[in-house]
């Protein structure tokens, strides 16, 4: 029987995955930057601006190329702030910046994606920043298999849906999946996740 998609569900998939040893990856990074300053009272929030200020800042190829391979396990938080920054690549193409962030998107999980995307898609105003999101939601639906398809478009708003829709020019499923016998260690669900293209946004 077919069931809604609970809340814990994407509670799972929204959280990060973080664990001690990358905190304190950060932390020593932080200081090497000399930005190291009460860290200890840092929340979550807080260490996701840190992270993402220092790899933006950072002059060292080296800690950018670190913290992109650490973006992956912020979860659904990291993709507004990776989204920014591909929006305003031109800012960043001396530094390969985007093209890191741009591969730290394609890393994560599709359920932790599509979910930070639909969070970007209701807080987004700017027109250049929310077609950006709906490409990527666009390319990510088009990468995945057709069970995976179901569950994506499920974890979108009905009004990003529609807007979505409209993007792509094709409705998506609206009909309620089973998530029934999903375990968390199989997240991927055999995906193939392709690499997505970006538009330049103006």
């Amino acid at each position: 029987m077919s069931i809604l998609i609970g809340s814990g569900f994407v509670a799972l998939h929204s959280q990060h995955t973080l664990q001690h040893a990358d905190w304190l990856a950060v932390y020593a990074l932080a200081y090497d930057e000399g930005v190291g300053e009460r860290l200890a009272a840092y929340d979550f929030e807080d260490f996701l601006g840190l992270s993402v200020y220092l790899f933006i800042t950072t002059q060292s190829p080296g800690t950018r190329q670190q913290l992109s391979q650490l973006f992956p396990k912020f979860g659904s938080a990291i993709v507004l702030p990776l989204l920014k920054i591909l929006c305003r690549k031109e800012l960043f193409v001396e530094q390969n910046i985007p093209m890191l962030a741009q591969q730290s998107l394609n890393e994560m999980t599709p359920y932790s994606l599509i979910i930070g995307l639909n969070r970007a898609l209701d807080l987004t105003g700017q027109n250049n920043l929310k077609a950006l999101t709906l490409q990527t939601v666009n390319q990510l639906l088009q990468s995945c298999e057709p069970s995976v398809h179901l569950v994506l478009s499920q974890l979108l708003s009905e009004t990003n849906r529609r807007l979505v829709s409209e993007f792509s020019g094709a409705q998506l499923p609206k009909r309620a999946i089973s998530v029934a016998g999903y375990r968390p260690d199989q997240h991927r669900l055999n995906v193939t996740v392709q690499k997505r293209k970006v538009t330049q946004c103006v």
